[in-house]
């Protein structure tokens, strides 16, 4: 009888362990995470983003921080990123948009032109807008830009309607 006695004694914090351990699944599911556990949560995907503040955005973003990430670059990246963060559809193009000469295609003609060889001008970018901005939301496209985009491009200008 002293085995059961002491078995019945153990019974309580196993039943505790157990429902804790049954409810570790609750911690990665961004719907059912409890507040205090969204923090630590987004600073282990890295987030890098100081918007992030309220709850819903933060549920957010740990659904989509990853698949950012895997999208990070220029033009897919940022787009992707500003639809899934404000639902705005963005174009991102160069801002050197002449056309060049093109070694071994293009013949010289009446509207050619030669691209520039400025390495800041080469690696450029803009964002086009279908809707005039608010500054929150150029705020938050900028912080998303510079974060997404590789090191040695250079975001420069906002276009707007």
């Amino acid at each position: 009888g002293d085995n059961q006695r002491f078995i019945r004694c153990l019974d309580d914090v196993v039943q505790f362990l157990l429902y804790d351990v049954d409810r570790f699944s609750d911690l990665l599911d961004p719907i059912f995470t409890p507040t205090k556990a969204l923090d630590p949560l987004l600073a282990h995907l890295g987030n890098p983003f100081t918007f992030v503040n309220e709850e819903l955005v933060k549920r957010k973003a740990i659904n989509g921080l990853v698949q950012t990430f895997k999208d990070s670059g220029v033009e897919r990246g940022i787009e992707n990123a500003v639809e899934f963060f404000l639902g705005l559809d963005v174009d991102v193009r160069p801002f050197n948009l002449v056309e060049g000469w093109v070694l071994g295609e293009s013949f010289l003609g009446i509207d050619t032109f030669l691209n520039t060889d400025v390495s800041f001008l080469l690696y450029s970018f803009e964002i086009v807008s279908p809707v005039v901005l608010t500054d929150t939301q150029r705020d938050t496209i900028t912080e998303i830009a510079n974060v997404i985009k590789p090191a040695h491009t250079h975001f420069v200008r906002f276009i707007e309607p």
